[in-house]
């Protein structure tokens, strides 16, 4: 699903990965942006969830939660969440890991009581932002797959 923005100032964020503290900065931030005329919608790359592991406390399911009370995703609504591996996992019922680290467990235990909103939230997520001056906005990052074809060396 690709979401088409015709107009406005966009604050994309990415990978909070669980962080509370920032995740509710970010908001803040928005919405002191927003009362000002510098920012009309808030985008968020994915990988909103799966803290890592000693770094900060994991508040993946709180973030989800407001995102679903701020009805983030709605076709009137000023937030966006695109998806992200972190969230797409879930869907499938993907396990994923780096390295020693194994991130679908704790979330998957945290929302059992709640999993059928929660993944619907993940289902509803865009894969990708497309805007009427021609930019496509997704989670995965930039590429060197190319860089000895010489179609896309300009």
């Amino acid at each position: 699903m690709i979401r088409d923005i015709s107009s406005g100032k966009l604050m994309i964020v990415s990978d909070l990965h669980g962080n509370g503290f920032d995740f509710r900065k970010v908001l803040k931030t928005y919405e002191e942006l927003k009362s000002k005329g510098k920012a009309d919608y808030l985008v968020f790359l994915g990988d909103l969830i799966h803290a890592y592991p000693g770094k900060q406390k994991d508040e993946s399911l709180e973030m989800i939660e407001e995102l679903m009370d701020l009805k983030a995703n709605d076709p009137d609504s000023d937030v966006i969440c695109l998806l992200g591996n972190h969230e797409f996992v879930h869907i499938y019922h993907i396990p994923l890991a780096k390295g020693p680290l194994e991130f679908t467990s704790w979330f998957e235990y945290r929302i059992q009581k709640c999993r059928e909103e929660v993944i619907q939230f993940f289902m509803n997520m865009p894969l990708m932002l497309r805007t009427d001056g021609g930019t496509l906005i997704n989670h995965t990052g930039a590429s060197n797959r190319y860089k000895d074809d010489e179609k896309f060396n300009l």
